[in-house]
């Protein structure tokens, strides 16, 4: 499996092909084994960069698992289904594909259940229905308090998810009560968690200042819990630099430098690379150094290619960046075509209900405005309008 692993790394999808025939070879034709081998071998493919030969091969072991009755199988199957759909903006089919399969969840499986759960979360969420996210993941949350208990990461991470959708679906105090939830666990990585969610909050608050602060407060816990110097506070710190680049502000390049240093020492995976090099291009973006951003923005997009394959929100969302550097170049033909481009990538059905189009379509109206269509323009803020989080300006997060 380490040789098929390396193979999918390195993009090469023949030798996964070959290295599984092997497997395949010491496998029957039908059953567990073979469904397994199946779900394997299509995942690895996705990863190699070859979804049109995996996907077919992950819904053959869908049809088996249903065939065989085995839960645990299909919910597998059906993680890597709904992923791959869900990351080119298709989130209607994830949901379905969801709901296909929790009627097969024994009562006496939560951790299907959980997965079956989240996975539903993830979709509504992916579709900007944000109420049905918050109450997907609110049943995740009361079920994994219960079956796996309150001070497991899987906890922090269902508590994280319906906070985020509650703040998305416009419910701030609710959003509150939901962190609060992780009192009971004394953990850093609970309290980073109650942290960032509180950001959210106040940056949809349109609370700049608490943001800032809540931003600040992660970075000195991370240092006291882990030690000024540690991974940990260096994610805390990258983590704050995010918020201030997103937000247009300045950004300490000493600060983000060192906490660089300390975080790709031990830490050279791709979400890393990805974070980096969209950070880098915001940075130079801000600056005035747009040849730089191109490149910077380019990179990040091959990443995200690389990795999630070239239909992926990520992918979508760094031409969006490319086309703000455009723009703010002053090309605004440039600009407006990888707008376009992008948009059609983030809802290649035609279906603009996610948060990462409402994003976009709002950055390509001002590009339409430029070029002389108001009309166009008009059509794209009313369109991203009704996908972003409606909450009331609020002077500050309250807490706790």
């Amino acid at each position: 499996m380490l040789r098929i692993r390396a193979a999918a790394a390195a993009g090469d999808s023949d030798g996964v092909l070959r290295l599984f025939d092997r497997v395949h070879g010491l496998t029957p034709d039908h059953g567990p084994d073979r469904g397994w081998t199946d779900i394997a071998e299509g995942r690895t493919l996705i990863q190699a960069g070859q979804p049109d030969i995996g996907v077919p091969i992950l819904r053959l072991a869908l049809r088996q698992a249903v065939a065989l009755g085995d839960a645990r199988m299909a919910v597998s199957a059906t993680g890597t289904l709904a992923e791959n759909v869900l990351g080119t903006g298709r989130g209607r089919e994830a949901i379905d594909l969801w709901q296909a399969v929790l009627p097969m969840v024994p009562p006496d499986s939560p951790a299907d259940r959980l997965t079956v759960l989240e996975g539903l979360g993830k979709a509504a969420d992916g579709l900007a229905e944000y109420a049905d996210a918050a109450r997907f993941f609110q049943q995740a949350a009361e079920l994994c308090g219960t079956a796996v208990g309150r001070g497991a990461p899987m906890y922090r991470r269902m508590v994280a998810a319906l906070a985020e959708a509650l703040t998305e679906s416009g419910e701030p105090a609710r959003t509150e009560d939901a962190l609060r939830l992780l009192n009971a666990d004394p953990t850093p990585a609970a309290l980073r968690q109650q942290t960032i969610g509180l950001i959210h909050l106040a940056q949809a608050s349109q609370d700049p200042f608490a943001a800032k602060m809540l931003g600040w407060q992660l970075a000195a816990d991370a240092s006291g819990a882990f030690g000024p110097g540690s991974v940990g506070a260096a994610f805390a710190a990258l983590d704050g630099i995010e918020i201030e680049a997103g937000g247009g502000k300045h950004v300490d390049t000493a600060v983000l430098e060192a906490a660089l240093r300390t975080i790709l020492a031990q830490d050279t995976s791709w979400h890393v690379a990805l974070r980096v090099a969209r950070l880098e291009g915001l940075m130079a973006t801000q600056s005035g150094r747009f040849d730089e951003a191109e490149a910077a923005f380019k990179r990040a997009g091959t990443i995200a290619t690389d990795n999630e394959g070239p239909q992926s929100l990520d992918v979508a969302n760094e031409l969006a960046n490319r086309a703000g550097v455009e723009l703010k170049a002053g090309d605004v033909n440039r600009a407006n075509a990888l707008f376009q481009k992008a948009l059609t990538m983030a809802a290649p059905d035609g279906a603009w209900h996610n948060p990462v189009w409402a994003r976009i379509a709002d950055d390509a109206a001002v590009a339409a405005d430029r070029s002389g269509d108001t009309e166009g323009a008009s059509k794209l803020r009313e369109r991203a309008g009704q996908l972003v989080p409606s909450l009331p300006a609020r002077d500050t997060v309250r807490w706790p």
